[in-house]
């Protein structure tokens, strides 16, 4: 049996991985899933996207989905879900904070050229994510 994650555990995994899938519901009740790339700024998780995605439309329509987070290594494998509800942000400061938290995650630096590039993109939505539950499991505890 996998052993559940503390919540200081969890929030080291987070910060330590990438990619986390995003799934939403569409006019339709159907599931979409996206990857996208995610955020903390201060205690909260953040993901900014392209206005026009699915994704984007599925959650203006119904806000609630879920994230997953899962990795493997070697013969094992952690994961956490988080469930909750998308919060559209407008607000410059916070979207300059989280491009400078991107560029250094995913580039390793606020300048780099890509980061500069990924944060000039137009057509952008920064989502703050309510978290309403999150778990995680080790399995590598068994």
């Amino acid at each position: 049996m996998p052993s559940n994650m503390t919540p200081e555990e969890i929030r080291a995994y987070l910060e330590q991985e990438k990619v986390c899938a995003l799934a939403t519901v569409d006019a339709q009740q159907r599931p979409h899933l996206a990857a996208v790339w995610y955020v903390f700024l201060d205690d909260d998780l953040y993901i900014r996207t392209s206005l026009n995605s699915q994704k984007i439309k599925n959650l203006r329509q119904n806000p609630a989905l879920s994230l997953l987070v899962c990795s493997r290594h070697r013969n094992s494998y952690q994961d956490v879900v988080i469930w909750g509800k998308a919060e559209f942000v407008n607000d410059p400061a916070l979207d300059r904070r989280f491009s400078e938290a991107l560029g250094l995650k995913y580039y390793g630096a606020v300048d780099h050229p890509e980061a500069i590039y990924y944060s000039t993109l137009p057509d952008r939505v920064l989502l703050r994510i309510q978290v309403e539950k999150i778990r995680g499991w080790d399995y590598s505890k068994e």
